[in-house]
């Protein structure tokens, strides 16, 4: 994204995809993921003018025609949903929240949670002009997440962009972790607790006299 708005996507040349629809606000590619599956992504830049965004939400209702099964959306939406996503000291109303809210709505997307920060713009003023908003994220429908339920979306630090970075991992996996013994007292109140503790005890004992 430039200065003046838009979008770039860029991929490596072993990668297979298929540019389906093109905008200064949207593109949307059709792709086999790393396991074969085809898979639909619509990279989003919301409009920064409130006026004109509606015409962006317009777009991507018609981009559902072209959307594969498993459909994910992501990007700067320019947009909040809530008044907890947005950090100010001024008292203003927001706007727009519902007819993003409705468009999701209607195209079944649900909002992906995110790891790391809680904001992902700042606008790098000071004192009761700093505002911070969580404007880049990511939906998929219900195809989409029952695909990937190990996904994890990081929210990284916002440095010298206004943007903090937004990585998508859909194959992550939580290193295993050897998890400690406990013993829970609530668990001696259960009827044959004793008796089955005895016979595990028994069972894996190494040296039975």
């Amino acid at each position: 994204m430039g200065f003046s708005g838009g979008l770039i996507l860029a991929w490596l040349p072993r990668q297979e995809l298929q540019v389906v629809y093109d905008s200064q606000n949207l593109i949307h590619i059709n792709l086999p993921d790393n396991r074969g599956f085809p898979l639909s992504i619509t990279f989003v830049y919301g409009h920064p003018d409130h006026a004109k965004r509606g015409e962006v939400w317009q777009q991507l209702r018609q981009i559902k025609q072209y959307a594969l099964p498993s459909w994910l959306c992501i990007g700067d939406f320019n947009q909040i949903l809530s008044k907890e996503e947005k950090l100010s000291f001024k008292n203003e109303n927001i706007i727009g929240a519902e007819d993003l809210q409705r468009v999701l709505m209607d195209l079944q997307l649900c909002d992906l949670s995110a790891s790391g920060l809680r904001f992902t713009w700042m606008n790098k003023r000071e004192d009761e002009d700093f505002v911070i908003e969580r404007l880049d994220r990511a939906f998929g429908n219900v195809e989409w997440v029952n695909k990937y339920p190990f996904y994890s979306l990081r929210n990284l630090p916002i440095v010298k962009s206004n943007h903090g970075p937004i990585i998508l991992d859909l194959e992550f996996q939580t290193p295993f972790r050897k998890r400690p013994f406990r013993f829970e007292l609530l668990w001696l109140t259960y009827a044959g607790c004793k008796e089955m503790v005895h016979l595990a005890w028994e069972l894996h004992s190494i040296d039975r006299t």
